[in-house]
């Protein structure tokens, strides 16, 4: 039996959070809403790495957006229920997720590894302008 995770099974479980910027299991994704305004419609979509609160919030976000004010517009009314089951499908697949751990939080990034980061980006940038 193999311990050790695969890299593409850490690389789907072991990264942060794009929206919340949490260290928590995540999966890539993606939610679009709809507004339509009768002859005209504006799309709005979110995609990246989302953890499962984050998955949470905004399929119900989207997903109420759509059926308030998706369906107002020819197009909308055809174009919003294919984005409301979509969603879903979306959803369902992110529920098979662990729970976000409650001590789950953002990382800090210390003063001492700022500066450093921050000198030798200058130090790269000054090396690719010299060629």
């Amino acid at each position: 039996m193999n311990v050790v995770p695969s890299i593409k099974e850490r690389l789907r479980t072991e990264l942060l959070c794009e929206y919340c910027g949490i260290e928590a299991p995540t999966r890539r994704t993606s939610f679009v809403y709809n507004v339509g305004m009768f002859f005209l419609r504006q799309e709005v979509n979110v995609s990246g790495l989302f953890c499962k609160k984050c998955a949470h919030r905004y399929y119900w976000k989207f997903n109420l957006i759509n059926l308030g004010l998706g369906w107002w517009g020819a197009i909308s009314m055809i174009l919003t229920p294919a984005f409301v089951v979509a969603n879903t499908l979306r959803y369902l697949g992110c529920m098979s997720m662990p729970q976000v751990p409650r001590e789950a939080k953002v990382p800090e990034l210390f003063r001492e590894e700022y500066l450093r980061a921050k000198e030798r980006a200058v130090q790269m940038v000054k090396e690719l302008d010299e060629g």
